[in-house]
């Protein structure tokens, strides 16, 4: 049928995740979901080269297993400078549970502080889009699904 939700073009991975992803946008909060399902946001907080927004989740979200998350994307002017934020910070600060996973045919890394916080990171052209995921309850490692799902709430393109 065609109105199947397997067949949703929108959950098609992207031909070349770094399209368009080249040079700086000039509001950073483009760069964020514009909703986040189960979550209510906080306030953006912008500059030049980095956003982060904060999600508190909402009755019918994920309250028993996150306390909060942290959306940022930040703009390292290249793509190899993006990259080197994702093994110079999130591998280092997130190197428990680590794994390479994929978030909408991008590469992604996902990891643990091993106590409380759980990411997901991966980069497009200059740009990090990081997760940060703080688990209410229990293993951070059990918020990899979550955690996922959010990442791909990033826009695939601008």
């Amino acid at each position: 049928p065609a109105d199947d939700p397997a067949d949703d073009p929108a959950d098609d991975p992207v031909e070349d995740p770094d399209e368009g992803f080249s040079e700086p946008v000039a509001d950073m909060r483009t760069l964020l979901p514009t909703t986040l399902t189960g979550f209510t946001p906080g306030m953006a907080d912008a500059s030049d080269t980095d956003v982060a927004l904060s999600y508190d989740p909402t009755f019918d979200g994920p309250m028993e297993q996150v306390a909060r998350v942290l959306l940022s994307v930040h703009d390292r002017g290249s793509a190899a400078d993006a990259e080197r934020f994702v093994n110079d910070v999130s591998k280092i600060s997130y190197s428990k549970n680590a794994e390479t996973i994929s978030v909408d045919g991008v590469e992604a890394y996902f990891g643990t502080d091993g106590s409380l916080l759980a990411t997901v990171v991966f980069t497009r052209g200059r740009f990090a889009f990081e997760v940060v995921v703080t688990a209410e309850a229990g293993a951070p490692s059990a918020l990899k699904d979550i955690a996922t799902q959010i990442a791909g709430a990033f826009p695939d393109s601008l």
